[in-house]
């Protein structure tokens, strides 16, 4: 499934309808960008928000920005899992009923 703005799916973090981007959790800016990077798949709102919390000129470790995305995970009370694209071989974020963040191949 290619993903561009015109795509339309369920996000992740509000679990409504609506056109889906791509919110890369280790930031391109500071991380080597690979087709294996993690990725959340978010509506426009909330990818907006999730990247508000994020520190724009410094950088932090990968474990840190996976502690910041669980916790802006777990803000939304009716997050319960997110599908994996299996076909891309691109990681896809995935945040199980044991809250728990995990990366699917």
């Amino acid at each position: 499934m290619h993903i561009n703005n015109n795509t339309k799916s369920i996000c992740s973090k509000c679990l409504e309808y609506r056109f889906i981007t791509r919110h890369h959790i280790f930031p391109k800016r500071f991380f080597k960008k690979t087709k294996k990077a993690p990725i959340l798949m978010l509506c426009q709102k909330c990818h907006q928000e999730i990247e508000d919390r994020i520190p724009r000129h410094i950088k932090l470790s990968k474990q840190d920005y996976i502690a910041l995305t669980i916790k802006f995970l777990k803000e939304g009370e009716n997050v319960k899992s997110i599908r994996s694209r299996k076909n891309t071989g691109q990681r896809v974020v995935g945040y199980n009923t044991k809250k728990e963040l995990q990366l699917y191949y």
